[in-house]
């Protein structure tokens, strides 16, 4: 075939076993390969739990002794031929950070000293930084798997991500964690001048300011992920996704371990504060906005300002024309702070009688002196025609 057939070389074929080789195969000795004949995350339906995908992921998207092998790695050096074939201008680009490397880790080091790289330091001595962290097998984090799984996470729950070549190259969020997690690796190792010299550069570039002795778990997603604040002493677990502009900082009251510990599968809407040395249990969600500054149950959904926990509709008790232990249903009722006091209201608990309005047969009903707040009397009677439980106000529904 011809050179125009072929404008960009083959994965280059597999070398003798090197240090970093060995590694890989230790790491990786108890994964076996699963061929497949089409892209993994067309195997895999976006799950309402990323615990569940990852689970699927991880069983079908194993990776290979050879790192030159690994199926995700084939797939974005398929996907970047594809692009370099449709757009001749990206040719050169394709070819320097994805089809001139062997690994997935040679080109990620590559692609951040690239990103990264300025007056401080040459990229070639940032290039060199990142393999010599990335090819470490890490006691703490096992940094090759968390790439794996980091860029599986956004193919699965972004749905903007078309393809994992572009999560790879465009996505700042995932070069952004990525470089973070060389950050803590460094900071672990005693390496402080040198960490710090990294956040700040991706704080720079990527607009992340992660401390890198922030503890970060695998298959997370910072989807946008402008503004990002992570404070010292936060811990987050695996499979969590996150928005923009979230910040997980301290009170400004406590020293010490004073950040939010995240658990798994935890959801994080855009624009979210979490404060203080506080807990958020596994599948929860923040809702866009919010500011927590109290411990969260796991699988709880919690919103406002400070965010309250959402308590799911309880569908209204019918009642037999006797009237024992009835109850109304009067709508939302705000507590006047945002938050939602009850969906139902107990019969024995309103001034209107003994017996709820739809039973009446009186088109009105003597409820008694009803205060208006002012010391005045609004009036004894109402009319059951108009009278709209869900908006009077909570001194005339409940009795102290």
């Amino acid at each position: 075939m011809s050179l125009k057939q072929h404008p960009f070389p083959p994965a280059r074929m597999p070398r003798a076993m090197g240090v970093g080789d060995k590694r890989q195969a230790t790491e990786d000795s108890l994964l076996s390969e699963v061929p497949t004949s089409e892209p993994m995350y067309r195997l895999l339906s976006r799950s309402a739990c990323p615990s569940v995908c990852h689970a699927e992921i991880v069983a079908k998207y194993r990776p290979v002794h050879d790192p030159a092998q690994c199926p995700l790695w084939l797939e974005i050096r398929a996907q970047a031929e594809q692009i370099a074939q449709a757009e001749q201008c990206l040719g050169s680009f394709m070819f320097r950070t994805v089809l001139n490397h062997d690994s997935i880790v040679e080109a990620l080091s590559y692609h951040l000293a690239e990103q990264l790289g300025d007056g401080s330091m040459p990229n070639m001595q940032w290039n060199k930084l990142f393999m010599s962290v990335l090819q470490t097998c890490d006691d703490d984090m096992h940094l090759r798997m968390a790439i794996r799984e980091d860029l599986l996470a956004i193919r699965t729950r972004d749905a903007a991500c078309q393809n994992l070549c572009d999560a790879f190259l465009y996505y700042k969020g995932f070069l952004g964690l990525q470089a973070h997690r060389v950050a803590h690796s460094l900071w672990t190792r005693g390496r402080h001048s040198l960490a710090r010299l990294l956040q700040a550069r991706i704080s720079n570039v990527f607009a992340m300011d992660i401390h890198p002795a922030a503890t970060i778990g695998r298959g997370v997603m910072f989807d946008h992920a402008s503004g990002v604040v992570i404070g010292e002493t936060a811990v987050i677990g695996d499979n969590c996704s996150f928005l923009h502009n979230v910040t997980l900082g301290g009170n400004g009251k406590e020293p010490g371990d004073r950040h939010p510990k995240l658990g798994r599968d935890v959801s994080v809407g855009a624009g979210v504060s979490i404060l203080g040395n506080i807990r958020v249990g596994d599948g929860a969600k923040i809702g866009a906005g919010s500011v927590v500054l109290r411990e969260v149950p796991p699988g709880a959904t919690m919103v406002g300002i400070p965010a309250r926990q959402v308590v799911p509709k309880v569908a209204s008790t019918s009642s037999d024309i006797s009237g024992s232990a009835t109850t109304m249903d009067t709508g939302d009722l705000a507590d006047g702070t945002g938050g939602v006091v009850s969906r139902e209201i107990s019969a024995a608990t309103l001034n209107l009688g003994t017996l709820p309005l739809p039973l009446l047969g009186a088109t009105t009903v003597d409820t008694g002196d009803l205060a208006d707040g002012t010391g005045g009397v609004v009036s004894r009677e109402i009319s059951a025609a108009t009278l709209d439980l869900g908006t009077l106000p909570l001194p005339l529904l409940v009795t102290p």
